[in-house]
């Protein structure tokens, strides 16, 4: 029970067909130059997901860890963030990792995203991915049903914010509200 972090130089695989339960308000952490292989399959996906999804869990989050992360083949579900932090605040900062992006937060970070499914997250600011200053690589995945409820700028599918631009190809990105 808690927070994983992988931290400073770090590295974490997980094995195809893996189930990470979060039980609580908890997420997984990339730090700096730290590296995440998260690489399923089409018969094994790996996924992160809540224990409770009314509680949901607090996503995964990408903060300077570069550009070698993969998520392959991952589910990742009912992510739950709602503490009414704006990134548009002059105090919003890297360290807020935790309030914004509810599946997916990336800052400073650049990971490929491929065949995955990013569905039924919710809070306030990006519900599936969000991007400040970075460049992820999303290809042949589904972002779907995904709900924005709160903050200045609100997006249930993908924001970028402070030059965030992902590469995205061949994605489904669908009935995210707003």
């Amino acid at each position: 029970t808690g927070d994983i972090a992988v931290k400073t130089n770090g590295r974490l695989v997980i094995e195809p067909g893996v189930r990470v339960l979060f039980t609580g308000p908890y997420g997984l952490t990339v730090g700096q130059k730290a590296k995440l292989l998260a690489e399923g399959s089409d018969a094994q996906p790996i996924e992160f997901t809540a224990w409770d999804q009314a509680t949901g869990w607090a996503g995964l989050q990408f903060v300077d860890s570069g550009s070698d992360d993969t998520l392959s083949y991952c589910r990742i579900t009912y992510a739950n963030k709602n503490t009414g932090l704006d990134p548009q605040e002059e105090n919003a900062t890297v360290s807020d990792a935790n309030s914004l992006g509810g599946a997916i937060y990336c800052s400073n970070s650049d990971p490929t995203i491929e065949n995955c499914i990013i569905a039924n997250n919710k809070g306030e600011i990006a519900r599936g991915i969000y991007c400040a200053d970075a460049y992820p690589l999303i290809t042949d995945t589904v972002i779907a049903n995904n709900s924005s409820l709160g903050g200045e700028n609100q997006c249930g599918g993908i924001l970028c914010d402070e030059y965030g631009a992902p590469e995205i190809w061949n994605c489904t990105i669908v009935n995210n509200f707003p």
